[in-house]
């Protein structure tokens, strides 16, 4: 039987320590009030033994009084990390890993064997993408998994989405927009600027259905992306654009007229109107202050925990093979190819 007041954090590197904020604010919230869940046993690991039990150390003495126990287990491939599972069972799995050589290919490698054991929330992207294809066959092994109902992708701006679809002002200019246009932007990318960031933008398109990859034009600090799609419900043909770039921060997208741009507002996810115009900003200028917030968003991946510790995830495996298939796309796989 799965312990389902144990908490399991794989790969607790640079990405996991959001999770173990997040987490440790449920459980503390858990304690105070009546919740579906109550988690008091975290597990850590990394791939250094020394380093595992250095990290649980500090989270037990940060968030003393919430955790009962914080284990420190060293994995460094699939046979330990069955180990962990088999001796702990816990009922919440966070894959955080990436690998120094595979890059994030080891969520593939490490979610079927975790999802045999309790509910699994992975980092996005599910694998990384190459243009052969070989990803998407990790992606269909993943929907055909008997507990695949239990998997679920942290894709951060999918719920920002969803907050947009059911917002009075934004649901109707979202819907309605001919044009849509985004500009996505970190300091680096240590797998590449697709596989890194396609998928943000991806989750933030009006469409359950597959779009049609246009044009790629990718450079060593910018990959540019025409797509195009036929609304289900009608309308015609509407096209976008998706600018991936290092060496910067700004991330935002531009609805016909309307230019968005993300950002934080009291701690919490932020859509700001944008007052300067889409030319500008793709020239390299930004306001300096944003005021006007359309909508704050609750934090995305506490949003996703949540979801998944009711079994509900918010991307669930069909669109985990969705965006898998948008990243192979990009890098050129033709999906007819046999």
């Amino acid at each position: 039987m799965n312990n389902q007041s144990c908490v399991l954090i794989i790969g607790a590197g640079r990405f996991a320590v959001n999770y173990i904020n997040v987490i440790s604010g449920l459980a503390d919230q858990a304690r105070k009030m009546p919740m579906p869940f109550f988690f008091d046993h975290l597990i850590v690991t990394r791939t250094q033994q020394a380093g595992a039990e250095t990290l649980a150390g500090k989270i037990l003495h940060k968030y003393s009084g919430i955790w009962r126990t914080v284990t420190g287990c060293q994995v460094i491939n699939e046979h330990q990390l069955e180990k962990v599972l088999e001796r702990y069972r816990p009922g919440l799995i966070c894959l955080t890993a990436r690998d120094n050589n595979t890059g994030d290919g080891i969520h593939a490698h490490y979610s079927p064997k975790a999802l045999n054991y309790g509910a699994l929330l992975c980092e996005k992207p599910y694998s990384s993408g190459c243009g052969n294809g070989a990803s998407l066959v990790h992606a269909q092994r993943l929907r055909e998994h008997p507990h695949a109902a239990r998997f679920g992708l942290h894709l951060p701006m999918m719920p920002v989405l969803h907050a947009m679809e059911n917002h009075d002002y934004l649901g109707p200019v979202l819907a309605g927009a001919r044009e849509l246009e985004f500009l996505w932007q970190s300091e680096t990318a240590r797998s590449g600027l697709i596989n890194d960031l396609a998928v943000h933008p991806w989750s933030l398109i009006p469409t359950i259905d597959p779009v049609t990859i246009d044009k790629v034009d990718a450079t060593a600090s910018s990959t540019g992306i025409r797509f195009s799609w036929n609304p289900v419900s009608g309308g015609g043909l509407k096209t976008g654009k998706i600018l991936l770039q290092t060496g910067g921060l700004f991330r935002g997208m531009r609805l016909d007229q309307l230019v968005l741009r993300f950002g934080f507002a009291e701690g919490r996810l932020a859509i700001f109107r944008e007052p300067m115009s889409w030319n500008k900003i793709l020239d390299g200028n930004m306001s300096s202050e944003l005021q006007e917030v359309l909508i704050a968003v609750d934090n995305p991946l506490k949003q996703h925990l949540l979801a998944m510790i009711n079994l509900k995830p918010i991307c669930d495996v069909e669109k985990t093979y969705l965006s898998q298939q948008f990243i192979e796309r990009l890098y050129g796989f033709e999906l007819h190819r046999k």
